[in-house]
């Protein structure tokens, strides 16, 4: 593999693709067609729905022999973070904070 392949696509290699949230894969895809790495973060991210958090995305090119990995941040729809001072607990010898989410 050279530097000229990583990370190239065509729609004729054949691609792997799933997103992940806590652990839990909300969407996979196997297939040809992408022409690049955006359509595939596009069709995964409609194959998930709506949610929140911090997905992991993870595409790989068997064609060309390349992985890739992505964080991707999101809410859905008018979900928007407390504006309310934080709420503390004890937890162990530390603290922990705890920020509300409406």
């Amino acid at each position: 593999m050279t530097a000229s392949t990583i990370n190239q696509m065509s729609t004729s290699d054949q691609i792997v693709a799933t997103i992940q949230v806590g652990g839990v894969t909300l969407a996979s895809v196997s297939r040809c067609g992408f022409s690049c790495t955006d359509e595939v973060v596009r069709t995964l991210k409609a194959l998930a729905g709506g949610f929140a958090g911090l997905a992991r995305l993870t595409i790989r090119n068997k064609t060309r022999g390349w992985n890739q990995l992505l964080a991707l941040a999101t809410r859905t729809g008018n979900t928007r973070p407390a504006h309310a001072a934080a709420a503390k607990a004890q937890v162990g010898h530390g603290r922990q904070c705890c920020i509300q989410w409406p």
